[in-house]
């Protein structure tokens, strides 16, 4: 192919406010707001991309949503509480462009593939040595350049503010309470089939081996590096390396922690020129924890109950680490 595809998105954007007055002194407001990004029609996600069932990249759509409600209470002419609440989730979905009937393992005639992922996309292909071309369905360096994937953030946050004005200070005070969730979902068939193939399978060969050689003596050659193509090894079917990526493993991940700030901040006009803006706010972060108990780790600093009290166990990273 004489170059990649074309690249771009569609976005759609909306928002919407609206405000009520209780009372001269109490008011209410609500802002929502939406938008989505998708990937144009006949496009993916980045440049160099190789024409289906080649390219090395997803299709990805992102959506968001934030939502804000405000009430706002003038106490007296000097003093001035604030109350909001927000939401904000952002979503990303994820797919192999080439999870489609005609492009699947099965379809090429491979037998034995672990069904989903890997049974149902074109099958991913690593070129190295000479001259290869670019990886085959998003292998690169990660073997999971293009997986399925599902990822959810959703961030809740309260905020109360209270300013007080007098003379020459304007003193807001007030915390910030924030809980944050961060959700990810594999397939459970998310098993991948992975080739490499290089230009060994295909190289010449120097040395007394050689063709032409006067005196061929067994086993006193060497492949020529700079001959050969990884290419001409995949359409001979000779792979070096193949092997299958559970990625299932990871399966659902719903991470969790929440954090409270409280801040005092006096905004004093010192005089005429001079404006002095002195604040404090100390972030206290709640340590990060999965909501199912699904991730462990090695802690040294635990006894084992299996070893009879010595250092060093599993330790499960949920909810309060039960």
């Amino acid at each position: 192919y004489l170059s990649s595809l074309g690249t771009g998105f569609n976005y759609f954007k909306a928002s919407g406010k609206g405000d009520y007055q209780f009372t001269p002194n109490q008011r209410m407001s609500v802002v929502y707001l939406v938008g989505e990004r998708a990937d144009a029609a006949g496009t993916m996600d980045s440049g160099q991309v190789l024409p289906l069932p080649y390219p090395a990249t997803e299709i990805t759509t992102l959506f968001d949503n934030t939502a804000i409600i405000d009430y706002n209470w003038a106490l007296t002419p000097h003093l001035v509480n604030d109350f909001k609440y927000s939401f904000i989730r952002n979503e990303t979905i994820q797919t192999d462009p080439t999870m489609l009937p005609q492009y699947s393992a099965v379809t090429l005639g491979m037998q034995n593939v672990p069904p989903g992922w890997a049974a149902g996309s074109f099958l991913q292909a690593a070129f190295l040595g000479n001259y290869a071309p670019q990886d085959f369905d998003g292998v690169g360096s990660t073997q999971n350049q293009n997986r399925p994937q599902i990822l959810e953030v959703n961030t809740y946050g309260a905020t109360d503010d209270i300013v007080w004005t007098r003379g020459k200070h304007n003193v807001s005070a007030g915390v910030q309470y924030e809980w944050y969730q961060f959700n990810s979902a594999l397939p459970t068939t998310g098993t991948t089939l992975n080739f490499k193939f290089d230009n060994t399978t295909s190289a010449m060969f120097s040395g007394q081996d050689a063709a032409g050689a006067t005196t061929p003596v067994y086993g006193s050659s060497a492949v020529t590096t700079t001959s050969g193509n990884a290419y001409a090894g995949y359409l001979q079917g000779a792979t070096t390396v193949a092997y299958n990526a559970n990625q299932s493993a990871y399966g659902v991940l719903g991470g969790r922690f929440q954090a409270v700030s409280p801040y005092v901040q006096d905004d004093w006009k010192a005089t005429e020129n001079l404006t002095l803006n002195i604040g404090l706010r100390w972030d206290v972060y709640e340590p990060y924890h999965e909501v199912q108990n699904r991730m462990s780790f090695f802690n040294p600093d635990l006894p084992n109950p299996v070893a009879i009290g010595a250092m060093g166990a599993i330790e499960y990273d949920g909810y309060k680490n039960q």
